[in-house]
């Protein structure tokens, strides 16, 4: 059984198309099931319970990273719940802001239907913020913002810069794009920079034109700064107590990824 869950609030024409279109595509592959449309006070802890408690081994978050994951987080909180272990969690992308169903291999509607109806299976390492907020692709912080690694700290000195904890590739560059992984058990820390001079980019990625200065493998770390609150870009925008803590949990999130064309 697979469960749906669409986060598009007031689909404009362009989306309502796009809605339209995976109806068809869900019967084309035999991969139709439940839908849940979500409103502001949907309760989606207790429809995922329900789903799976129907029977439910495929969670799909359609619409942008808000919904997936939200939906991460809620199979996270219920396999430490000692729920279902073998439920997947898939992404069909509808929006703009669909960066964790990219990290997924899935650019559109087509690839997200192909991966549901080919269950291809990964598991991956996830970051775990402040011991309460995970994240599947990256955490982004502003500038003015250090790694701190206990005995020595580590910052940009440039002023269009900021620091990532990422889980995968983030920047779109050639170079650095082998260093990351989500399934080798620890999370990439990276210091980056815009230059003034624009420059182009010749793959995918969420920040064009930023430059990677470091790159630190790390398992935990904190991120410092002289601010209380910091605001961070885990997927989804949130606001953190400092200093933020991030660690890796590896390999504790079953998805569905679209094969390799």
């Amino acid at each position: 059984m697979i469960a749906y869950f669409i986060d598009v609030e007031a689909p404009d024409k362009k989306k309502k198309k796009q809605l339209d279109r995976l109806d068809l595509l869900m019967t084309q592959k035999g991969v139709s099931g439940r839908k849940y449309k979500l409103g502001p006070l949907h309760d989606l802890k207790k429809s995922v319970e329900e789903s799976i408690n129907s029977g439910a081994r495929t969670i799909v978050g359609v619409g942008g990273d808000s919904i997936v994951n939200r939906l991460a987080n809620t199979l996270l909180t219920l396999s430490e719940e000692a729920s279902d272990a073998h439920v997947r969690l898939a992404s069909i992308p509808i929006g703009d802001k669909t960066s964790i169903a990219r990290s997924l291999n899935i650019k559109n509607i087509e690839d997200g239907v192909g991966a549901i109806a080919h269950e291809h299976v990964k598991k991956i390492d996830v970051g775990l913020i402040n011991k309460r907020h995970y994240f599947v692709h990256a955490a982004v912080f502003p500038a003015g913002v250090a790694l701190d690694f206990a005995s020595y700290k580590i910052s940009s000195l440039r002023k269009d810069h900021h620091i990532s904890v990422c889980n995968g590739p983030l920047y779109g560059t050639e170079t650095h794009k082998g260093r990351f992984s989500d399934t080798d058990g620890v999370l990439e820390a990276v210091v980056a920079y815009r230059p003034t001079k624009k420059i182009r980019s010749s793959s995918v990625g969420d920040f064009y034109g930023y430059i990677v200065e470091s790159v630190f493998p790390i398992r935990k770390i904190n991120i410092t700064t002289r601010e209380k609150t910091l605001g961070v870009v885990a997927d989804v925008e949130k606001r953190m107590s400092v200093p933020v803590a991030v660690e890796v949990v590896p390999r504790a999130l079953n998805v569905l990824i679209a094969a390799s064309k």
